[in-house]
C-alpha cells in the first residue's frame, strides 16, 4: 500500500515538473540581420542672386544757382547765376513778349499765345516733341531738327501760367554758350535738368501799393498808397525821353501848374545818347539801366 502511494506520488510530481518546464523553455536563438540606413539630406535651394548695389544718386543740382521771379510767379536752378533784364519785344507772328533774364537759359513771358503746341516765334524749322510732365507741369517742347538731332541753340520749352493767359518760355542760348558739363550733352536734356528744379509760387504784390509799368521803356515803379492819384506825363526834350510822374496838390504856388507837382522827373537815354552824356563834366545821375535803355 505504501509502496503505490510513492508510486503515484512519484507519477505526479514528474507530470508537475515537466509542465513547470515546459512553460520556463527558451525559444532558440533568432538570428539577426543588420540592415545599414543611409540618412536623407535634403538639399536647400541656392539663394536667390542678390541685384547689385546701385550708388547713390547725385542730385547735381544742388549747388546750382537759384532764380525766382516774385512778379510772375516761379522759380528754378541753374548751373550759374542768371540776371534779370527786362525787355519788351515781339514774335514774328505779332506776340508780345517779354525776356526777363539774360544768360542760360532765357526766360521770356510770351502774350497772346493760343497755340502751346506751336512754336511761337513760327520757325517751320522748329519741330513739336510730344508734350512732357516735369514735376507735375505739362511743358510742349520745340528744337530744331536739322540734321536729324537737336541743335544746342534751338531747345525751348514752354508752359501756361497759372493766371492761364500768359505763357512762360525757355530756351537755351547759342552753340558757342551751350552748357560744357558732360551730362549736359545736349540742350534738350539740359534744359530738362534745369525744369526739373521749376516751380510756381505765388506772386507777391504788397498790399496797399500801385505799380507803373512801362512797356515802351521796360521798367516799373512801384508806388505807396499816396501816389495814387498821381499821372505819369511823358515828353521829349532834345530827343531825350523824360517821364514826370505828377500828384495833384493844393499848394497855390502850383496853381499855374494845373495844381500838380511833380515829385519824380526821370529821364530816359539810349545807350549810344549816355555813352555821350556821361562823358560831360554836368550829367544826370545815373539810376539803372536795361538792354536798351539808361534811366537817370
Amino acid at each position: 500500500m505504501i509502496a503505490l502511494i510513492v508510486g503515484i506520488i512519484a507519477i505526479t510530481a514528474s507530470v508537475i515538473f515537466w509542465l513547470i518546464a515546459s512553460k520556463m523553455q527558451i525559444p532558440a536563438p533568432q538570428a539577426v540581420t543588420t540592415q545599414l540606413i543611409t540618412p536623407v539630406v535634403k538639399k536647400q535651394p541656392a539663394p536667390a542672386p542678390q541685384p547689385a548695389a546701385q550708388p547713390a544718386s547725385i542730385d547735381e543740382t544742388v549747388n546750382w544757382k537759384m532764380y525766382s521771379d516774385t512778379k510772375y510767379g516761379f522759380e528754378l536752378k541753374t548751373p550759374k547765376e542768371l540776371k534779370s533784364s527786362y525787355y519788351e519785344g515781339s514774335t514774328g507772328n505779332g506776340q508780345s513778349t517779354i525776356q526777363l533774364v539774360t544768360g542760360d537759359p532765357i526766360i521770356k513771358i510770351m502774350k497772346n499765345v493760343t497755340n502751346l503746341s506751336k512754336d511761337p516765334y513760327g520757325d517751320a524749322s522748329f519741330v513739336a516733341e510730344p508734350q512732357i510732365v516735369i514735376n507735375g507741369i505739362t511743358w510742349h517742347v520745340f528744337y530744331n531738327s536739322e540734321g536729324g538731332k537737336p541743335r544746342c541753340d534751338s531747345a525751348a520749352f514752354q508752359t501756361l501760367m497759372p493766371n492761364g493767359k500768359d505763357v512762360i518760355y525757355i530756351s537755351t542760348l547759342d552753340e558757342n554758350n551751350c552748357p560744357g558739363n558732360p551730362q549736359q550733352a545736349s540742350s534738350v536734356a539740359y534744359l530738362k535738368q534745369v525744369l526739373s528744379t521749376f516751380r510756381f509760387t505765388e506772386m507777391q504784390t504788397p498790399a496797399d501799393w500801385h505799380t507803373y509799368n512801362n512797356d515802351k521803356y521796360g521798367f516799373e515803379i512801384t508806388f505807396t498808397d499816396v501816389w495814387k492819384k498821381y499821372k505819369a506825363i511823358e515828353t521829349v526834350d532834345d530827343k531825350i525821353a523824360i517821364i514826370q510822374i505828377q500828384l495833384p496838390t493844393n499848394d497855390t504856388n502850383w496853381k499855374s501848374a494845373g495844381g500838380l507837382v511833380t515829385p519824380l522827373r526821370i529821364m530816359i537815354f539810349t545807350k549810344d545818347q549816355w555813352a555821350q552824356t556821361s562823358k560831360q563834366a554836368i550829367h544826370p545821375n545815373f539810376i539803372i539801366q536795361n538792354n536798351s535803355y539808361v534811366f537817370t
